[in-house]
């Protein structure tokens, strides 16, 4: 990701802000990290289910961030 968006700075000139999906994933992961701090003894299966559902969100976010930046880098509109 760091590559790709140098690649994409360098190119349009721009930097580009996080979008909808980054900051679902930035959401997730403070809120997760937020309720693992608060709950002194969560159970194995929410703490299991949070952080598998920050793992899939992270894999969209970052499948979502190479297709807008491999466009960007062919020179289509995003």
């Amino acid at each position: 990701m760091v590559v790709s968006g140098c690649l994409v700075i360098q190119k349009t000139g721009k930097v580009h802000g996080a979008d909808w999906h980054g900051k679902i994933v930035t959401f997730l992961l403070y809120g997760t990290a937020a309720v693992h701090i608060i709950w002194f003894h969560i159970t194995p299966m929410v703490s299991d289910l949070l952080i598998g559902l920050c793992a899939i969100m992270m894999v969209i976010s970052v499948a979502l961030y190479i297709i807008q930046n491999t466009r960007t880098l062919k020179g289509e509109t995003v």
